[in-house]
């Protein structure tokens, strides 16, 4: 679950943790209590544009009232910087702010290795349509089935018809284990990665390469590479179910994974080896053909939203990391000639995540797709952070857009989501006279207890 939608998850766990699909007349009460009580109406800001942006977080006051964030960013983790940070860490000299970063890294570090935990997509009850435990298996997070008007109804996963309810988490999600055990590897490895190439522990290394060669490569737990039952949305009987397009976002957190991947290799332990290497390579070539062939895979590439931008975001940091350098500049080509016109207007508006119940969180979403998207184009020698489409805007201009309505009082969503796209911004444009990113990153680190100071990110983003 993306960042500015964890404050929901975890107020619809508290609410709802005793709850199951069964329960599916009590979860719909509280939704319907939500949308009586107004919690839900959008909050319109005046930005220049014909488009608004809408707050409407369920249950959440003014943004002084979120914490910090962490997970993990959609990133292509930048060495040389990193490089820096440990410099100034190993001769005590690096900042207050970086050191907090640090600080809260060995915390998860150590909790990651008194834990000892593995994860699989095979780890669990639960198996997906085709019984076959090694495929990935989600739910679709905005599905709700419909049992109005129906009787006898035993299991509404089967007998009722399922739609689309933007905004509103079907907490049955968190009943197929997949997306936890992928997200999980996806954090715990990056933390691992990072704090191997920092402090140099070797069990870090051993632990990193417990967890890879779990998920991907050994033959009783690896995932098989597609997506075929992703964010399912149940219709019929449940061997007739079938993945959705939506999916393939699932994976968008490989990127910075795969960049931790490329990090361990490069500090030359004993645990990570060459065969690793080729095995990880192998399954990821895999899958990025299954995305380019595939009927649910194609049809997420015609997607003009951030689904479309994390599509090739994807194909390009996944080709990069198996030495297909035209693969990764035709993916970014592919996004520069098609969808990137209708992504970003003249204001730097998003009118495609505008329409969303959490506008701002989808603008940021997007932006951290075009983001991740850039730094592996740089990798293979494109600059596009200056390109600009039809309407002369930018992945610039698009942040100055979001400047104004994240500092609003108004918002209800926790603008210490957008700090890696000021960050981004400070370090590629630089501060100017009319957008100072650094004063806007300081406003919202003090307004939200640090904002993301306890990030992994920040270290290789540092200023």
């Amino acid at each position: 679950m993306r960042r500015s939608l964890l404050s929901v998850l975890v107020l619809f766990t508290v609410t709802v943790a005793s709850q199951t699909i069964d329960d599916l007349d009590s979860v719909e009460a509280y939704y319907d209590s939500l949308d009586d009580s107004g919690d839900l109406d959008p909050i319109s800001i005046s930005s220049g544009s014909p488009d608004t942006i809408k707050f409407g977080t369920p249950g959440v006051g003014y943004h002084t009232k979120y914490g910090p964030i962490g997970g993990v960013q959609t990133d292509k983790i930048n060495v040389e910087k990193l490089a820096i940070t440990k410099v100034e860490y190993t001769n005590g000299i690096l900042s207050d702010e970086l050191m907090k970063s640090i600080t809260s890294l060995q915390g998860r570090v150590e909790s990651i290795m008194q834990k000892n935990q593995n994860y699989s997509v095979t780890y669990t009850s639960k198996k997906p349509p085709n019984k076959n435990p090694h495929y990935y298996f989600s739910l679709a997070p905005y599905s709700w089935p419909n049992c109005k008007g129906k009787l006898f109804i035993k299991n509404p996963w089967t007998q009722c018809p399922w739609s689309s309810q933007d905004g509103k988490i079907n907490p049955a999600g968190k009943s197929l284990t997949s997306g936890h055990a992928l997200t999980y590897l996806i954090r715990d490895g990056v933390d691992l990665a990072t704090s191997f190439y920092l402090f140099g522990n070797s069990s870090y290394e051993h632990k990193f390469t417990q967890l890879m060669r779990t998920f991907f490569i050994n033959s009783k737990t690896y995932m098989v590479p597609n997506m075929n039952y992703s964010q399912v949305v149940p219709d019929g009987p449940e061997n007739d179910w079938e993945g959705s397009k939506m999916g393939v976002l699932d994976t968008h957190g490989l990127l910075t994974l795969l960049s931790a991947t490329e990090l361990v290799a490069q500090t030359n332990g004993s645990s990570w080896t060459a065969k690793d290497t080729y095995a990880l390579r192998s399954w990821i070539d895999k899958y990025r053909k299954w995305m380019e062939t595939s009927v649910l895979g194609k049809k997420e590439g015609e997607a003009l939203n951030n689904h479309g931008t994390f599509y090739y975001a994807q194909l390009a940091g996944f080709s990069q990391y198996i030495g297909d350098i035209n693969g990764t500049r035709q993916a970014v080509n592919k996004y520069l000639d098609t969808i990137y016109d209708g992504q970003i207007k003249a204001d730097g508006s998003q009118p495609l995540e505008l329409k969303r119940q959490f506008s701002l969180h989808y603008s940021y979403y997007n932006l951290e797709a075009l983001g991740s998207m850039a730094k592996y184009a740089q990798s293979v020698g494109m600059d596009i952070w200056n390109v600009a489409n039809s309407h002369n805007a930018t992945y610039q201009t698009a942040v100055n857009f979001l400047i104004k309505n994240t500092l609003s009082t108004k918002n209800s969503e926790n603008p210490a989501n957008f700090l890696p796209m000021l960050e981004t911004s400070a370090n590629v444009y630089g501060d100017t006279s009319k957008y100072n990113y650094t004063s806007a990153i300081s406003t919202i680190r003090d307004q939200t207890a640090g904002g993301d100071l306890g990030a992994v990110w920040l270290l290789w983003t540092r200023q």
